[in-house]
């Protein structure tokens, strides 16, 4: 077994191993406060392991947004051209001033 920690929040729990391959998650070591209400049996299927899984769907957005993988029929046209432009236009002020903020081009 080995512990994993999500980049999507600040859950702890164990992943089972057979081999090299993940069969499956073990004890949760930790909750974060918007995962607390789950029960342990269903905190690597909702952060991993579900086909909805958390994590599954910011790595999926992440190859999208990247073009290692094409949108599919999942409504992100829009919000791939969003955050791309962000992306490219949206600064952040120095953060040695002390109206910090975002600067957003005109």
């Amino acid at each position: 077994m080995k512990t994993w920690k999500p980049d999507t929040c600040e859950c702890l729990v164990e992943e089972i191993y057979n081999g090299t391959q993940i069969v499956g998650g073990g004890q949760v070591l930790k909750k974060c406060p918007a995962h607390a209400a789950l029960a342990d049996n269903e905190i690597y299927g909702v952060l991993y392991s579900n086909p909805d899984g958390e994590n599954k769907r910011k790595n999926q957005m992440l190859r999208i947004l990247l073009g290692y993988e094409d949108v599919k029929d999942l409504g992100l046209e829009e919000l791939k051209k969003f955050i791309i432009w962000a992306l490219n236009n949206i600064k952040i002020k120095d953060p040695n001033k002390t109206d910090s903020g975002l600067i957003l081009p005109k």
